[in-house]
C-alpha cells in the first residue's frame, strides 16, 4: 500500500474549527510545480496531481487508494458532477485520461488533434455523462464517457477557446481569444454568439428569475473581461452586454463566485472583496458588501453552499465568512507551510474539508468541523467529542469518561463492558469500568471497515461485500476458528455465495443480508447458520430486535418490512408519503413489541401484534395508538371484506360522519358491481372501480368520478361513449389541466373541440357564452405558446375579459414581444405593466402617450432615466417626483436645473442617502461646511462628515446632526471624541448618555461642574439607567456630601420628581418655595408648590399641611391683583388680610403689602382691619418706609 503523506508542523490557528490533517510536500526534483485537485462530489476523496507525471487519490486520512499515470497532464483535473468519472488534460497532450472510480482503471481518449494543436480547456457537462475538451484552433470536442462517442466541431472560434460553462439545460457557453462568447446546445449547434470588449474570462451562468412569474427563469451569462470589467449578457437574447465597472483602487479581478439569489462575491488581487446582487437590469446591480480582507494580496476565493462559507486565501491566511452575513469573519488560520505563499483553495461538498495548494507545489489538507459519530448500548452512549477524543456517557449519576484515541475513528461501537474505536480497517477494544477504560484488544482487518456493531461477548463488521464476527478478545491471526471466528459469506447447501451488503447482530444471533436477497440466521450458540430467507430483491439494510428474534429490514425498492423467523413470513411496514430508512427497537421488556421508523424527518411507532384475533384486536391496537391513519386503514381493510357496519362504527368514532353516510347507503345496494365499483372509488382504486361501474350497466358513475378526481383525459374517453352532450364542458376542464402541465398543442386542440353552439334558451345563453369565452381565452393563449401570435393577440383584443389581456401580455414578455404585450396591456387598462413592456421595447413615443395613467414608481423612475439621458430634465424631474424616486430628482435639482432650495427641501423630508450625498457635495465645493456636514449624516456618510466636522471646527454642528438624526452607531465615537481631544465633558456626558454608556457618561457630567447643560443631563442618566449606585452617586453630589459643596436644590428637586420620589420632592419644593418666596419671587414659588400639589394628589400620596398653607398663602396674595380689576373689593380686602397675618412670610415687601392691606380694607368698608393694619404700619421700623403718596392717608386712620 502507498505510503500516506506526512504531517508537517501545525499551522498558526486563530479559529477552533480548523485542524491540518495532513501535508502533502512538493515532489522531489521539481522546482515549481502546477499543482491540480479536485475534491470527489459526495464523497470525502481528493484527487491531485503536484508535478509527478501521476494523479492520486486519497481519502480524508491522506492514505492512497489509487493512482494512474498522467504524464504531463498540467491543465484540467476535474471530477463529473456524479462522481463516477474523473478527466484530467494536458497543455501539450492530444489525448485526455479518463478515470472510472468504480473499476479503477484509466484510459486514454485520443482527440485526434492537429499538429502544433493543443487542449486549452475542458468542463463537464452538468445534465449529461459529457466531457467538453476546447483546443488553441477554436475547435471543441463533446465525448460521451458512456457510449465512448467523440463528436468534434470544427470551427467554434477563431482563435483559442480559454472558458465556457454548462448550465443545467444543458447549454454551453465558451469565451475564445477573439473576444467573443458562442452558446451551443447539447448537440454542439450555435444558437447564439455575441462580442466583448475583449478576451473573456471565468463565464458563469446566471438563472434570474421573472419579477411576475417566478416559476419563469431566463439565463444571463457572466465573465471577466480584462481583469478589470465584470460582463453580463442575456444568454439567448440579442440585448447588448452590460459591463459593470469597479473602483480603481480594487485593482485586477482575481475570481467571481457566483450563489443564490443573483448575488457575486468578487475577489481582487488587491485584497478587497466585493458582494454584488444582480436583477434583469444589469446596470442596477446594487453592492451588498464590500471588505479589504487582505492587505500584500489575494490569491484565490471559493464558497460552499452546503457550509454556508465563503473562503479566501491570501496574506498566508486563510479566511472565512458566512455567506449569510459576510460581515462576520468566522475563521482565520495563518499557515507557513509553503514559503512561496497560498494559491489555491477548495471544500469538499459538505465543507467539512478543505484543501489548499501552495505557490511552491506543496498542498495541505484541513479538517474545518468534527463528524458526528456515536454507537448506544443499553444505558450507555459512546461518541467523538474531539478529533482524537471519545467519551463514554452512562445513565444516571455515573460521570462520563473521556478516552483519548491515537487516530481520529470512522466508527465507534459499544456493548455491554467494552467499547470499539476503528480506523479505516484497524480496531482497538477498550474494556469500560467506572473508574477507568483500558485497551484490551487490537484487531487489524483485511479492509476498510464500513460497520461494526458488538454485544456482550462478539464483535461484528462489515468490510467491502464481506462480514467477520469474532469474539472481542480473539487473536488476530486471519484465519477462522471453531466458536471464535468466522468471516462471510460462505458455501451452504441451500444459499450461494453472495456479497454481505449488512449486518446485525442480538445476543444470539449474527444476522447478514446478501446481493442475492438472502437474509441469513447464524447462531452463536451452536456456531452454525440456523434459518435462511429469501426476499423478491436485494435487501440493503436489517436492524434486528436486540433482545428478540425479528428484524426491520429495508430493500431496493425502498419498502420497509418486518421479518418474524419464528413464522418465516415478512409484513409490508404501510407508508404514507416519504420512505423509511431507519428504524429503533424498543428493548423495555413491557413494551418489547415496539418500534419506531423514520423517514429522515418524522418519527412513526408501530405495535406488532403476535397475535391473530382479528377485527377486535385490530380496534384495541388503533384505540390504543389513536392515530387517525391507522382508524382509516382499518376502515378500508373493513369496506373490502364488505363489514359495512363495522366501517360505519370506525367512521363515526373518528368523527367522519360524512364517510359514515356514504358507507351507510351502501347498505340497500343489491347490485355487486355497484357495490364493488363504490368500494374502490371509496379506498381510492380508480381503475377498478371504473370497471365495476361499466360492467354493471352505470357508466355515468364512472364519467361522474373521472370528473370529481379531475382525471379529465379518462373522462373524455368515456364522454365520447356514454355521454357525448357533456364532451364540451370536460373537454375545458382537460384543456385547462393540459396547459397546467404544459403540453399546449393538446391543451389548443381541447379548447378548440369545447367550444358550444349559441343556445337560443335564455336560461342557457349566459353559461354557454361564458363558457365560450373562456374556451376561447385558453386558445388565445395556447395560440401564443404555439407561436401562432397574430391569432392569439387577435383573439384576445376581441374577448371583453381584462383578465386575458393580461394573461396573454405575459405570455409575450416572456417571448420578448414586448410591443404586442403593451399593447394587450393598454387595451386590458394595465397601465402599469403596459409601459414596462414598452421600456423593454424601447417605444418611447408610447411611454408619452401613456401619460399620467402610468402609477408604478419603478416604470416612472426607468422613464425618468430615459428622459433624463435624452437632456429633458424638467421631464424627467416630474417623473422621478411622482416615483418618489428622490435620489435621481436631487440630481436633476442640483446638477441641471439649479433648484437648490427645493433639493434641500426634498432631502430633509424623504431622508434620500443618495440625494443627501449630492446636496452635501454641493454645499462642500461652496465652502458652506455646516451645511455640508448636516447633509453627509443624513446620507449616513458618517466619517467624511466627522473628517469635515474635524478640520473646519465644527464638531458641535456634527454632534448636533448625528443627534436629530439619531445616528445611534456615531454616538460612541463622538463621545470619545470629546472626552479625549476636545476635553468637553458635557457633551462627552451627554453622548456616552445616548449611547446606553450610563457609568461613564455620569463621570463626565459630574466633572463638568461649570457647565449648564450638566446637571439636567446627569439627573436623566441617572434616571434612566435605573442603577440605584448611580442615582446614590448623583445624590451625593448635589447634596456636597461628596465635595462638601452643596449644589442648587432645584437640581435635588428634579431628581426626586424624575425618581418619582414624591415624599423628598415635597420637602425639597418646600425649601425651595421658601427661598423664592425670600427673593420676592412669589408666583415661582406658588407654581413649584402647586406642581408637586398635583403630583402628590395624582398618586394619592399625603399632602404636608405646611405645604398646603404656604400654598394658599401664595395664591391668596396672587390673585389680589385680579380681584381688585373686578372690582371685587372686599374679596380681595380678606386675602390681603390674610396675608398681613402672615407678613412674616413676606420680608421682601412687608411695607407694600401692609400698605396695599390699609389702602383695600379702607375702600371694602373693613374699617376695624384698615386700622389694626395702620397701626402696624405706623410702627418706627416701618414708618419711614411708607410711600410719600399713602402717608398722610395712613396717618389719618390712626388718628
Amino acid at each position: 500500500m502507498n505510503q500516506s503523506p506526512q504531517t508537517r508542523r501545525r499551522p498558526v490557528l486563530h479559529s477552533k474549527l480548523f485542524q491540518l490533517l495532513y501535508f502533502v510536500p512538493k515532489t522531489e526534483g521539481v522546482d515549481k510545480a502546477n499543482v491540480l485537485f479536485s475534491w470527489r462530489p459526495q464523497g470525502n476523496y481528493l484527487a491531485y496531481s503536484n508535478g509527478s507525471g501521476s494523479v492520486r487519490i486519497s481519502d480524508r486520512y491522506g492514505e492512497i487508494f489509487d493512482e494512474f499515470s498522467a504524464p504531463g497532464k498540467d491543465k484540467f483535473l476535474e471530477w463529473h458532477k456524479d462522481g463516477d468519472f474523473l478527466a484530467t488534460v494536458g497543455g501539450q497532450a492530444p489525448h485526455v485520461t479518463l478515470y472510472t472510480m468504480s473499476t479503477k482503471e484509466s484510459n486514454e481518449v485520443d482527440l485526434g488533434l492537429a499538429s502544433k494543436e493543443s487542449p486549452t480547456f475542458c468542463v463537464w457537462s452538468e445534465s449529461s455523462p459529457v466531457l467538453v475538451v476546447a483546443t488553441s484552433r477554436g475547435n471543441v470536442f463533446f465525448l460521451n464517457v458512456l457510449t465512448s462517442r467523440k463528436t468534434p466541431v470544427m470551427g467554434k472560434h477563431q482563435r483559442a477557446i480559454s472558458t465556457g460553462a454548462f448550465n443545467s439545460e444543458g447549454l454551453l457557453a465558451l469565451g475564445s481569444e477573439d473576444a467573443t462568447i458562442s452558446i451551443s446546445n447539447a448537440q454542439g449547434d450555435t444558437v447564439n454568439s455575441f462580442g466583448c470588449n475583449a478576451e473573456p474570462e471565468s463565464i458563469y451562468y446566471i438563472p434570474i428569475y421573472d419579477e411576475y412569474e417566478k416559476d419563469l427563469k431566463e439565463y444571463f451569462v457572466a465573465a471577466v473581461l480584462n481583469k478589470k470589467t465584470l460582463m453580463i449578457a442575456s444568454a439567448l437574447a440579442s440585448d447588448p452586454p452590460v459591463n459593470l465597472q469597479f473602483q480603481e483602487k480594487y485593482g485586477n479581478i482575481r475570481k467571481c463566485c457566483w450563489f443564490e439569489k443573483c448575488k457575486v462575491l468578487i475577489a481582487f488581487e488587491t485584497g478587497n472583496i466585493v458582494c454584488l446582487s444582480v436583477n434583469r437590469q444589469p446596470e442596477q446591480s446594487q453592492e451588498l458588501f464590500s471588505v479589504k480582507d487582505y492587505d500584500h494580496y489575494l490569491s484565490d476565493m471559493t464558497i460552499c453552499l452546503e457550509a454556508r462559507m465563503a473562503i479566501s486565501l491570501g496574506d498566508n491566511c486563510i479566511k472565512v465568512r458566512h455567506l449569510d452575513r459576510l460581515s462576520e469573519l468566522t475563521s482565520l488560520v495563518t499557515v507557513d507551510e509553503d514559503s512561496m505563499g497560498l494559491e489555491k483553495v477548495k471544500p469538499n461538498n459538505n465543507g467539512n474539508l478543505l484543501a489548499v495548494s501552495g505557490k511552491s507545489g506543496t498542498m495541505m489538507i484541513f479538517l474545518t468541523k468534527i463528524p458526528s459519530i456515536g454507537a448506544a448500548y443499553k444505558d450507555k452512549i459512546v461518541w467523538l467529542s474531539s478529533i482524537n477524543e471519545v467519551t463514554v456517557t452512562f445513565d444516571g449519576d455515573i460521570p462520563p469518561i473521556g478516552i483519548e484515541v491515537r487516530v481520529e475513528p470512522s466508527q465507534l461501537a459499544v456493548s455491554e463492558n467494552h467499547i470499539a474505536v476503528v480506523t479505516n480497517n484497524r480496531a482497538w477494544f477498550y474494556e469500560i469500568s467506572i473508574k477507568h477504560i483500558t485497551v484490551v484488544n487490537e484487531y487489524e482487518y483485511l479492509s476498510t471497515v464500513n460497520k461494526i456493531k458488538m454485544n456482550a461477548e462478539f464483535v461484528m463488521v462489515i468490510l467491502d461485500g464481506r462480514a467477520q464476527l469474532h469474539k472481542i478478545l480473539a487473536r488476530n491471526s486471519g484465519e477462522d476458528t471453531e466458536g471464535e471466528s468466522i468471516t462471510f459469506p460462505f458455501q451452504t447447501g441451500k444459499m450461494e455465495y453472495s456479497t454481505v451488503i449488512d449486518a446485525d447482530i442480538t445476543e444470539k444471533f449474527f444476522i447478514f443480508c446478501t446481493e442475492s436477497n438472502h437474509i441469513c440466521y447464524f447462531s452463536l450458540t451452536d456456531w452454525a447458520p440456523i434459518l435462511e430467507f429469501k426476499h423478491t430483491c436485494p435487501v440493503r439494510r436489517v436492524i434486528a430486535e436486540f433482545t428478540g428474534i425479528r428484524i426491520c429490514f429495508f430493500d431496493d425498492r425502498y419498502e420497509c418490512f418486518i421479518f418474524c423467523p419464528a413464522s418465516y413470513q415478512s409484513l409490508k411496514i404501510p407508508d404514507e408519503g416519504s420512505n423509511y430508512v431507519n428504524c429503533l427497537w424498543e428493548n423495555f421488556t413491557i413494551d418489547k413489541d415496539t418500534f419506531v421508523v423514520s423517514d429522515g424527518q418524522e418519527l412513526t411507532v408501530f405495535i406488532a401484534s403476535k397475535t391473530n384475533e382479528g377485527w377486535r384486536n385490530a380496534w384495541k391496537i388503533c384505540e390504543q395508538s389513536n392515530n387517525e391513519k391507522l382508524w382509516n386503514f382499518l376502515a378500508e381493510e373493513a369496506m373490502k371484506q364488505l363489514m359495512f357496519p363495522l366501517a360505519i362504527r370506525i367512521y363515526k368514532h373518528i368523527n367522519k360522519v360524512s364517510m359514515a353516510w356514504t358507507v351507510e347507503e351502501l347498505l340497500d345496494k343489491e347490485d355487486h358491481l355497484l357495490v364493488k365499483g363504490m368500494v374502490a372509488m371509496l379506498i381510492g382504486k380508480y381503475d377498478e372501480a371504473e370497471e365495476a361501474f361499466l360492467e354493471s350497466d352505470n357508466g355515468e358513475l364512472a364519467l361522474e368520478m373521472r370528473r370529481d378526481i379531475l382525471h379529465w383525459d379518462k373522462a373524455v374517453n368515456l364522454a365520447k361513449k356514454i355521454k357525448p352532450s357533456e364532451l364540451p364542458k370536460i373537454s375545458k376542464e382537460y384543456a385547462n389541466q393540459l396547459e397546467f402541465l404544459g403540453k399546449y398543442d393538446e391543451a389548443l386542440k381541447h379548447y378548440e373541440e369545447a367550444l358550444m353552439q349559441e343556445s337560443d334558451d335564455p336560461e342557457l345563453a349566459d353559461s354557454v357564452m361564458e363558457h365560450n369565452e373562456f374556451c376561447q381565452a385558453g386558445t388565445a393563449r395556447m395560440a401564443i405558446r404555439v407561436g401562432d401570435i397574430n391569432r392569439g393577440v387577435e383573439i384576445a383584443k376581441n374577448l371583453p375579459n381584462r383578465s386575458i389581456k393580461k394573461d396573454c401580455g405575459l405570455l409575450l414578455e416572456q417571448i420578448k414581444q414586448y410591443n404586442e404585450a403593451g399593447h394587450l396591456y393598454e387595451i386590458g387598462s394595465f397601465f402599469d405593466r403596459a409601459a414596462a413592456a414598452y421600456i423593454k421595447a424601447k417605444n418611447w413615443g408610447k411611454i408619452k402617450q401613456l401619460g399620467e395613467k402610468v402609477r408604478s414608481p419603478k416604470i416612472l423612475a426607468q422613464y425618468g432615466k430615459v428622459l433624463e439621458a435624452e437632456k429633458k430634465y424638467e421631464e424627467a424631474l416630474k417623473a422621478y417626483l411622482n416615483a418618489s424616486k428622490y435620489d435621481g430628482a436631487v440630481r436633476i435639482m442640483v446638477d441641471h436645473l439649479n433648484m437648490i432650495e427645493d433639493a434641500v427641501k426634498i432631502v430633509r423630508e424623504s431622508k434620500s442617502n443618495e440625494g443627501a450625498k449630492i446636496v452635501a457635495k454641493y454645499f462642500s465645493k461652496m465652502g458652506e461646511s455646516a451645511t455640508a456636514i448636516e447633509f453627509l449624516v443624513i446620507s449616513q456618510c458618517y466619517q467624511e462628515a466627522f473628517q469635515l466636522a474635524e478640520t473646519d471646527n465644527l464638531m458641535d454642528t456634527f454632534a448636533n446632526t448625528v443627534e436629530a438624526e439619531g445616528a445611534t452607531i456615531q454616538y460612541e465615537p463622538l463621545s470619545k471624541y470629546y472626552s479625549s481631544k476636545q476635553k468637553d465633558n458635557a457633551m462627552a456626558g451627554k453622548f456616552y448618555y445616548l449611547n446606553g454608556d450610563f457609568k461613564p457618561a455620569m463621570e463626565s457630567l459630574l466633572t463638568a461642574k461649570d457647565d449648564d447643560r450638566a446637571m439636567p443631563l446627569a439627573i436623566q442618566c441617572a434616571v434612566d439607567s435605573n442603577d440605584p449606585i448611580l442615582v446614590k452617586q448623583l445624590t451625593d453630589y448635589l447634596l456636597g456630601e461628596s465635595d462638601g459643596v452643596p449644589k442648587d436644590p432645584n437640581y435635588i428637586f428634579r431628581l426626586y420628581v424624575e425618581m418619582h420620589m414624591y415624599s423628598e420632592a415635597a420637602k425639597t419644593a418646600m425649601i425651595l418655595s421658601q427661598e423664592e418666596q425670600k427673593r420676592g419671587n412669589y408666583k415661582v414659588a406658588r407654581d413649584l408648590l402647586f406642581q408637586m400639589y398635583r403630583q402628590l394628589v395624582i398618586h394619592n400620596l399625603h399632602i404636608p399641611s405646611a405645604m398646603l398653607d404656604s400654598l394658599i398663602l401664595l395664591h391668596s396674595y396672587l390673585i389680589v391683583k385680579p380681584l381688585i380689576k373686578r372690582n371685587e373689593q372686599k374679596n380681595a380686602a380678606r386675602m390681603l388680610i390674610r396675608v398681613a397675618d402672615q407678613i412674616s412670610s413676606f420680608s421682601t415687601h412687608m411695607v407694600d403689602i401692609l400698605t396695599s392691606t390699609v389702602i383695600v380694607c379702607t375702600k371694602a368698608g373693613l374699617n376695624a382691619s384698615a386700622f389694626k393694619y395702620a397701626v402696624q404700619l405706623l410702627r418706627p421700623e416701618l414708618r419711614k418706609s411708607i410711600s410719600e403718596k399713602y402717608r398722610k392717608k395712613i396717618e389719618s386712620i390712626w388718628m
